[in-house]
């Protein structure tokens, strides 16, 4: 039976060939841009087995029986595009856990998937710090709005918010969402600056510097719910 996937060409990934299978049981493959076609077909074909375990999983709601980030070809995101992550199990007490990142590829040496997770997460919330807040100034500046404080939260269900102190909250988990996407939610929380509602004006303030709102909130609404539940 032939697979159908949906194909992603990126000019940023550099040699590596991800695939996935969202929440919505598609299965999406990101490529370098100059990859030709029979590597791809050649590369799907060397993933089969794991896709159709992984689509039968969908389809059925089953949970599998191994440790999620031990899985054979367990992708992870970054900035909107999908990196492999290998994980690789050490039994000595005394070494240390570690995460490593070359800009094309994820490895994790630990002794327990829970210890792998709380090192992804970790480093994912240090992302977070080194990127929001030179991002959220530069919109900051544009939109004529200053927040006095900007803080990383890790909420599960928001992506971000904005209190009356003019304190901005973002969740690091927005880093595994592309920057277009990360921009629209700062821009919205920014908004809130100005106008503390979700009235006409606010809203028309949000499409002034973000046009394209609604489309990466539909991306929130569909793909984020693989992120919120990282």
């Amino acid at each position: 039976m032939e697979l159908e996937y949906k194909l992603i060409r990126s000019r940023k990934r550099k040699k590596t060939m991800a695939i996935m299978v969202n929440r919505d049981g598609q299965v999406v493959l990101r490529v370098p841009h100059e990859v030709p076609l029979s590597k791809i077909e050649a590369f799907v074909q060397q993933k089969r087995a794991w896709l159709s375990q992984k689509i039968t999983a969908f389809k059925t709601g089953s949970i599998p029986p191994v440790p999620d980030l031990f899985l054979p070809g367990k992708q992870v995101l970054f900035l909107g595009d999908t990196y492999p992550l290998c994980m690789d199990r050490h039994m000595d007490e005394h070494a240390k856990d570690a995460l490593y990142w070359n800009g094309d590829a994820f490895r994790v040496v630990c002794r327990e998937p829970a210890a792998g997770k709380i090192l992804l997460t970790r480093w994912y919330v240090r992302q977070a710090k080194a990127f929001f807040p030179g991002r959220m100034a530069q919109h900051a500046e544009r939109m004529g709005v200053y927040p006095k404080n900007l803080r990383i939260s890790s909420a599960r269900f928001r992506w971000g918010s904005c209190s009356t102190r003019q304190c901005i909250s973002l969740s690091w988990r927005l880093m595994m969402a592309p920057v277009a996407v990360i921009d629209s939610v700062m821009i919205h929380e920014l908004a809130h600056l100005r106008e503390m509602n979700h009235s006409s004006r606010f809203w028309s303030f949000v499409r002034t510097y973000c046009p394209e709102y609604d489309r990466h909130k539909r991306w929130l609404n569909t793909e984020g719910r693989y992120l919120m539940e990282f």
